[in-house]
């Protein structure tokens, strides 16, 4: 973890952020209490208190993603966003339901609101990362498809061809 923590605290210097703002440091134990600090006092209350601005952004964001990747959606990726921030009720599995919360059968989880689309995506996603993460083989044929989408998001953009025509697809972000 200590390599993983530096990866990110050079990335940030890179990016001209000072060291006092930096939420990586030198040392692991102090950015994982910086990270439970953003998650816990910035994060949870910005998921829990969504405003228009924040859906907003929030689907600007997914759209934009979504030449690198077709798969995601807005109300599946704000649900796996709660589901890894331990909001309550933001579990897909049952034995993942915070312990002392009880749940009423009637009460419908907030999954089974989605569309068909974003059901299927919320369970594709939610079985890779619980099951199929597991197994080597696995992660290395994500490791690679993530190889393949960066070269034809790089050279051939097709996605974003599509939706913002030739002049507008080829940007270098990722440079």
């Amino acid at each position: 973890m200590d390599a993983f923590v530096h990866m990110w605290r050079v990335i940030g210097h890179m990016m001209g952020i000072e060291e006092r703002f930096n939420a990586c440091t030198d040392r692991f134990e102090t950015t994982e209490q910086r990270m439970s600090l953003i998650a816990n006092e910035i994060l949870q209350p910005a998921l829990l208190q969504r405003t228009a601005e924040f859906v907003k952004m929030g689907k600007a964001l997914i759209e934009g993603l979504w030449c690198f990747n077709p798969l995601v959606e807005f109300d599946s990726f704000l649900f796996l966003t709660m589901r890894l921030n331990n909001i309550p009720g933001y579990h897909y599995w049952a034995d993942e339901a915070s312990p002392g919360v009880k749940e009423s059968a009637t009460q419908l989880r907030p999954y089974e609101q989605f569309s068909r689309y974003a059901r299927f995506i919320l369970y594709c996603v939610c079985y890779i990362q619980s099951v199929l993460l597991n197994i080597a083989l696995v992660r290395w044929y994500f490791n690679m498809q993530m190889v393949m989408s960066r070269f034809l998001i790089t050279y051939f953009p097709f996605l974003a061809i599509y939706a913002f025509g030739v002049t507008d697809a080829y940007v270098r972000i990722l440079k």
